[in-house]
């Protein structure tokens, strides 16, 4: 999905992507998040790739809060408490650095 770079990730390419796979925003955010962290190193261009993916669904924080927490609790339910930070962290990343840039615009 980021092969283009980040800044490819427009609320449009999201539309386009929805109508290709069938599934919705949230369901593609949701399995986004999922894959990065089961799949991808904890960096700074996997959070890059977060924030613009959550920029382009245009879901606001709660939505996004609502997103993270619901992969949390599946997580503690499968693998215990240890990962349950890791989201915390994730989600404190996603938000400040999403309020701070758009501000700074």
């Amino acid at each position: 999905m980021f092969q283009n770079g980040s800044d490819q990730i427009t609320p449009d390419a999201l539309k386009q992507l929805v109508q290709n796979t069938g599934f919705g925003v949230e369901e593609i955010l949701r399995k986004y998040i999922c894959y990065t962290l089961n799949e991808k190193p904890f960096n700074p261009d996997m959070v890059s790739n977060l924030i613009q993916l959550r920029k382009a669904s245009l879901f606001d924080d709660s939505q996004v809060a609502k997103i993270l927490n619901e992969i949390s609790r599946r997580i503690v339910r499968d693998k215990g408490k240890a990962l349950t930070y890791y989201y915390h962290h994730l989600y404190d990343l996603i938000t400040q650095y999403s309020l701070f840039h758009i501000k700074i615009i």
